[in-house]
C-alpha cells in the first residue's frame, strides 16, 4: 500500500515554525554537566541505536533520523544539546524528520560523548570519526586553553 507523503504533520504547523525551524542559540544550551544521569542515559542509548556520526567534507555532524510519528526524542535532543531538526520528509515511503547537530553545540557536546558513549560499535564509530576531522586535537587544545584560564584566574 502506497505511503500518503502529503500527510500533515503530528504536530502541526504552529509547532512546526515554533520548534522546528527557530535557530538553537549556543548560549541557552546547558552545560554538559548540568544534564541528569537519566537523561544522559536516554541521550546515549538514541545516539547507540539511531545516531550518525557523518559529516561532509569540511563539517563532521551528529546526526538523528526518526518516523514523523514520533519527533519528541528528536525536540528532547534539540532542547538538550541544541542543532536544528528538519522535516518531514518522505522518502521510498519513509516519513521522518532528521536532527542534526555541527558547529560550536557538536565540540561543546564532544566530551560528553567521549566520557559517556557506551562501549560499542557506536563508540568505535565515534573515535574513527574524531580521528577523521581532527576533533580529538581540537579537544585536546580547548581543555588546554580552560585549564590555562582557571589558573590564570587562581
Amino acid at each position: 500500500m502506497p505511503v500518503d507523503c502529503a500527510r500533515a504533520s503530528p504536530l502541526g504547523n504552529v509547532a512546526r515554525e515554533t520548534c522546528f525551524g527557530a535557530k538553537h542559540k549556543f548560549d541557552k544550551m546547558p552545560p554538559m554537566n548540568e544534564i541528569s544521569d537519566f537523561d544522559a542515559g536516554f541521550i546515549c542509548g538514541l545516539v547507540t541505536g539511531e545516531g550518525s556520526f557523518t559529516g561532509d567534507r569540511r563539517q563532521p555532524a551528529l546526526a538523528i533520523k526518526l518516523h514523523q510519528d514520533d519527533p519528541e526524542p528528536l525536540l528532547f535532543m534539540q532542547r538538550v544539546l541544541g542543532g536544528k531538526i528538519y522535516g518531514p520528509y518522505c522518502q521510498a515511503g519513509r516519513r521522518y524528520y532528521f536532527w542534526r547537530l555541527v558547529g560550536r553545540a557538536l565540540h561543546a557536546s564532544l566530551p560528553f560523548f567521549e566520557e559517556r558513549l557506551p562501549k560499542s560499535r557506536k563508540r568505535d564509530q565515534f573515535i574513527a570519526w574524531m580521528d577523521k576531522y581532527r576533533l580529538r586535537q581540537k579537544l585536546e587544545a580547548s581543555r588546554e586553553l580552560a585549564s590555562f584560564a582557571e589558573t590564570q584566574t587562581d
